[in-house]
């Protein structure tokens, strides 16, 4: 049912031209590992990181902050918002590494 719905609404916004910013697209579409709605209320201080349109960003952080939500998000996001079909490819620097991801 979620899934029929997020298609419906990206079909209305793709129709409108109406675009979102990155922070409006996580906290209407993005679920946590839990199913829940991603939210700000719990780490405040990456709501700042969310409002940032810059094409380059870096975070310096300490480990277990939000890091990789980020970037997963903006991934997504980007996804979504393109005029066209695109692919994005999330990598690791090592094999190992992709254990502690999924």
């Amino acid at each position: 049912m979620q899934e029929e719905h997020f298609l419906t609404s990206l079909a209305q916004r793709i129709s409108s031209g109406t675009k979102t910013s990155l922070l409006e697209w996580v906290q209407k579409y993005r679920l946590t590992d839990k199913g829940k709605r991603f939210e700000f209320s719990t780490r405040p201080y990456l709501k700042q990181v969310y409002e940032d349109e810059s094409p380059h960003i870096v975070i310096k952080k300490a480990a277990q902050t939000g890091g990789t939500e980020f970037c997963i998000s903006r991934a997504l996001y980007f996804c979504d918002d393109a005029a066209r079909p695109v692919t994005v490819i999330y990598t690791m620097p090592t094999d190992s590494d992709i254990g502690y991801f999924t």
